[in-house]
């Protein structure tokens, strides 16, 4: 007797292989690494090139920095040179300081009504002590004082005078206080005076 199968026959399936997962891993795990490699690469370079322009910045700076201080020197030396320019300039034109208070004292006082016993000259403070044949006297040296161009008006000032015998006569002692202008210095005032539209004559030398 013969048996027919009728059925279709199954076929095992045989289980499939690991192999290409583990091959596809490596790929992945290769390309990943390669791909780092380019980037840390890429970003090497662009740090080299960052600190290459820091330096060259850097050198630039210290070179601005070198010629900055140079400049800085030479206009420092330059106003020193200004500054001395005027003191000498000052100095020439106020030597005569002394010599010209004097000549200016023998303008400004009364003829044969006053006598100086003492005249302080210091920092452009006058200190005169002498004697004087009356109050009037004193008054009119004290006006032309206060007119001058050399002597500011507010700084005349009168400590002391009284009354003394000398020589038998009874004179008026006093002591008398003012600044005196040098030449520079009225002719500074005269200036800026003439500037504020003020009609003033220039100062003449003593």
């Amino acid at each position: 007797m013969i048996r027919l199968n009728l059925l279709r026959e199954r076929k095992v399936e045989k289980p499939k292989s690991l192999m290409w997962q583990f091959w596809l891993y490596i790929l992945v795990v290769v390309l990943s690494l390669a791909g780092t490699g380019v980037v840390w690469k890429f970003q090497k370079e662009k740090l080299s090139k960052l600190e290459m322009e820091k330096s060259r910045l850097d050198a630039e700076i210290k070179t601005y920095e070198k010629y900055d201080k140079l400049l800085k020197d030479l206009q420092a030396k330059m106003k020193d040179v200004q500054k001395r320019n005027e003191v000498i300039s000052a100095l020439i034109s106020d030597r005569d300081n002394v010599v010209r208070l004097l000549a200016l004292l023998a303008i400004l006082v009364p003829e044969e009504s006053m006598w100086f016993d003492e005249v302080r000259f210091s920092n452009n403070a006058v200190t005169i002590i002498g004697f004087a044949k009356s109050n009037e006297t004193l008054v009119e040296f004290m006006r032309n004082l206060e007119s001058s161009s050399f002597v500011p008006g507010e700084s005349v000032n009168l400590v002391v005078s009284k009354a003394e015998e000398y020589f038998g006569n009874v004179l008026r002692k006093f002591e008398l206080r003012f600044q005196y202008k040098n030449f520079s210095q009225a002719m500074a005032s005269a200036n800026v005076d003439k500037d504020k539209n003020k009609p003033k004559d220039l100062p003449k030398q003593p």
